[in-house]
């Protein structure tokens, strides 16, 4: 919506309705081209439509001036000056001009009507209805008295005492309304006292307005602009409002500038009650080669952040080099940790804790791939409450904390291949080259080296055992080969490659360390790892019956066989990208227990598995399925995340088997579990669980429910929980009794949610999300709201109450404390969006909410 001049002020409202009188009645639906639905489609909020018939016009491809004349009507009488006077049911056809009345008078011309009784006015997308009125058809200038209009696409009717259209094709009115409503429906109007219509700018523009809800008129402008089709225009977009117990009152009124076909820019002016005045701005770019969008938005001293500056900047760029080569930059950063949690509204963000910053190239010739890579994370703390702004825009150093940030890849090049040799074999080949860097603040200390271990029964040799944040070179290569025989009823996939690490390692010394130590210590360290895996099933059915219903139930069992021996990786860092996963249901199925390109893991083990799928034979859809896997491990697992020399006696693996961690020297996996049930063809349940059978104790478990059989509405149910049982339990086969050791409320986690869209006909909606943490009986976060949704408005209320915070974990205080738990802070609001359809709206982008918070959820048009 396009606001100018607001206004709000009773005596102009008043004065306005004692300016122009109101508009005429409205015609009867099935005049202006109003078409019912006989049955209403499903999630239609408009009873019907507008739909103009087809035109016999034989030459509407031809100007005005060179088309032809073709009249008709029941009764045609010529006068002694060559004037035609027609009348009952009177046709005007000349070009693309489609023209009907009660009666009309033509001079002797042939270029000049008099209108009268029931006039109708046809041209691309557009109807004029009258009682009175005369057009130049040569100029194609017309003026009609009691004038209703309607415009198809933009669905937008209303009517005016007088109406004139010129040559130029804008048609003006006069003390007239405009509403998107479908005829019969007051929801809402515009009254003005003079209206234009402009179909080749797409603007309509208005004086002396007043807005009318339910004919009770509530706001006044003395200007108005809006937009009549969907093209894009300079002006005043939907402002946002919405309240909060942190921010107060916050009022955001975007400008949207259309500078140029390919170029447009939003500013976004920003009031914030309790924190100050906020500007952001946004430009969005396209060339046949490239296109992007830049953000900045600027706070200066936040009352509510010890009056600090507060920024955000932004941007994404991507092009286009030549066929084979293009290029993308996406980069984002803040000035505070909190900025995005308290103040964030742009787009481009994906994470609250952390924020992309990349540049890279992409080149691809043949099959090979390859991309020149320059990325890193700006990292956030939000767990940090205390105000201040360490970071400088597009200062990389400034600020960080090694400790807390990822490595920046600076340079990384990355090529591969994938070759496909036949309908079996396959092989690909991966190489990576990474510099890899912490760019902190040195002047922040504690990420040097401060000393070195002597690796044992040596004089001279040292190792790393603690590493700081040191630059390094890392060059994987990775080829492999795999191979995949599939027959109707099994499948056989083997698969073997090689995972090969050389580094280069530049630590950043502290002054205590020797020359002789960093002269004496491995800073080309390398690992040659293979990784072998074999993976095999059947598929075996069956015809069976349940309840009366057909179905093919099928028994799927799965071997899986990985290999990956043990080489020796005590000297290689794995803080760059590694690390090693936790187990599930997919994981028990895959040969590597690491991600990354750092360290491999070894393993040897055997996964059995088996699932059974229910079929309908009717429809093919799957009715239910239960899959049950463990993992046998043929050897202890030895690498871990120590950087002791293998001599060491307190290296793990060093250690009576007894003394080593459960979970390497455990001889199989948790049992895991994922079903999945539809208990109708609108319910289902799915589900999976991690259960130590040796303990007898759930690992994890994550359950959910969903129902659609309302139409509209989806009700969902989820449960999660975490038990972090494992408390150091040392031997494959631990004493049962420490567990006794365990306390619910001390280890596990355990939340609940339930959420809802529940349409209560085709234009009320309820919706409502709570989110429950069992053991701290604390709300997470609690959604209500309601929905009006019309032909030509909606309404949409919401009140929310949320940990601010949800990320930090207060621990357990003990069962002899008042409170268990340090309760989280929260923050609460209301927010408000009324959209008027055709016009525009205000209030705060509640879809976006709710489509984030409430699953199923999507905004309806």
């Amino acid at each position: 919506m396009f606001f100018k001049n607001d206004l709000p002020i009773a005596a102009l409202m008043l004065a306005a309705s004692a300016v122009h009188s109101a508009p005429p009645k409205a015609l009867a639906p099935e005049l202006l081209d109003w078409q019912v639905y006989s049955e209403q489609p499903v999630g239609e909020v408009c009873r019907g439509y507008y739909l103009a018939p087809e035109l016999d016009l034989p030459e509407a491809h031809l100007p005005i001036e060179q088309a032809r004349l073709f009249a008709a009507a029941q009764q045609l009488n010529y006068s002694a000056q060559g004037g035609l006077l027609m009348q009952g049911e009177v046709n005007l056809r000349k070009g693309s001009l489609y023209l009907t009345s009660d009666q009309a008078s033509l001079n002797a011309a042939r270029d000049y009507a008099k209108l009268k009784g029931n006039i109708s006015v046809r041209q691309q997308g557009l109807l004029l209805r009258g009682a009175e009125g005369d057009y130049q058809l040569e100029k194609e200038e017309l003026q009609m008295s009691e004038a209703h209009y309607v415009v198809h696409e933009q669905r937008l009717r209303g009517s005016a005492w007088t109406l004139e259209q010129g040559a130029d094709g804008i048609v003006t009115l006069r003390d007239s309304s405009m509403t998107s409503c479908s005829p019969g429906d007051n929801a809402w109007r515009l009254v003005a006292g003079k209206l234009k219509l402009n179909r080749d700018t797409g603007f309509g523009d208005a004086t002396n307005v007043r807005m009318e809800i339910l004919k009770v008129p509530v706001f006044y402008w003395p200007w108005l602009r809006f937009p009549i089709d969907d093209r894009r225009h300079t002006g005043l977009l939907s402002p946002s409002i919405s309240w909060s117990k942190t921010s107060g009152l916050d009022y955001q009124q975007p400008f949207y500038w259309n500078i140029a076909p390919n170029v447009d820019a939003t500013f976004y002016p920003r009031q914030i009650d309790k924190r100050g005045f906020m500007l952001g701005g946004e430009l969005r770019y396209l060339t046949e080669r490239s296109s992007g969008e830049i953000y900045y938005a600027r706070l200066n001293e936040d009352k509510e952040f010890a009056d600090l500056d507060r920024w955000n900047f932004a941007a994404k760029h991507q092009g286009r080099l030549t066929s084979q080569l293009n290029y993308q930059i996406n980069y984002s950063q803040v000035s505070d940790d909190l900025y995005l949690k308290d103040l964030n509204t742009n787009t481009f963000t994906t994470s609250d804790t952390e924020l992309l910053q990349q540049l890279s190239f992409n080149y691809a010739i043949d099959g090979w791939r390859t991309r020149l890579n320059f990325q890193g994370y700006q990292k956030l703390n939000t767990a940090n409450n205390s105000p201040e702004t360490p970071y400088q825009l597009f200062d990389f150093r400034s600020g960080r904390k090694a400790g807390f940030q990822d490595y920046y890849r600076l340079p990384q090049l990355e090529v591969r291949k994938t070759t496909r040799w036949n309908n079996v074999l396959q092989s690909s080949l991966l190489v990576d080259l990474t510099q890899f860097s912490k760019l902190f603040d040195k002047e922040l200390g504690g990420y040097k080296v401060t000393g070195l271990t002597q690796k044992p029964g040596t004089n001279n040799d040292y190792y790393f055992t603690s590493w700081g944040a040191p630059d390094t070179l890392r060059l994987h290569l990775e080829p492999s080969l795999n191979a995949e025989w599939r027959w109707p009823w099994a499948y056989i996939r083997p698969a073997a490659k090689v995972k090969f690490n050389q580094y280069r390692i530049n630590p950043y010394w502290a002054a205590s360390v020797t020359a002789i130590e960093r002269n004496n210590v491995e800073l080309d360290p390398s690992a040659l790892v293979p990784v072998f895996s074999l993976d095999t099933g059947l598929f075996l059915e069956r015809d069976t019956g349940l309840f009366g219903k057909k179905l093919v139930q099928t028994l799927e069992p799965r071997a899986f066989f990985a290999y990956v021996p043990f080489v020796e990786q005590y000297d290689i860092p794995n803080f760059f990208d590694g690390g090693f996963v936790e187990d599930d249901y997919g994981q028990l199925f895959r040969a590597e227990r690491t991600t990354g390109q750092d360290r491999v893991g070894d393993v040897k083990k055997l996964t059995l598995g088996v699932t059974q799928r229910l079929i309908s034979q009717n429809t093919g859809r799957e009715l239910g399925s239960l899959g049950v896997a463990k993992a046998i491990y043929l050897e202890d697992r030895r690498i871990d995340n120590s950087y002791l020399h293998p001599d060491h006696t307190n290296r793990a693996d060093n250690k009576p088997r007894e003394d080593q961690a459960y979970k390497n020297v455990r001889t199989t996996s948790n049992l895991a579990v994922q079903a999945s049930l539809t208990l109708t063809k609108d319910l289902k349940l799915s589900s999976s669980l991690m259960w130590d059978d040796y303990f007898h104790k759930t690992e994890n478990s994550n359950t959910y429910l969903t129902y659609t059989g309302i139409e509209n509405s989806q009700f969902n149910l989820g449960h999660s929980y975490t038990s972090n049982y494992n408390l150091g339990f040392k031997g494959p086969r631990p004493d049962k009794n420490g567990l006794d050791a365990w306390s619910y409320l001390q280890h596990a986690e355990e939340q609940v949610y339930a959420s809802m869209i529940y349409a209560l006909n085709e234009h009320w909606r309820v919706f409502a999300k709570q989110g429950h943490d069992l053991k701290r009986s604390e709300k997470l976060d609690s959604i209500t709201g309601l929905e009006y949704n019309s032909c030509c408005w909606q309404i949409q209320l919401v009140y929310r109450d949320w940990v601010d915070n949800p990320d930090t974990s207060p621990g357990y205080q003990g069962a002899a404390s008042d409170n268990a738990f340090e309760a989280r802070e929260r923050d609460y609001g209301v927010f408000l969006n009324v959209v008027f359809k055709g016009l525009g709206g205000v209030g705060q982008p509640i879809p976006q909410l709710l489509s984030e918070e409430v699953q199923g959820y999507t905004d309806r048009p």
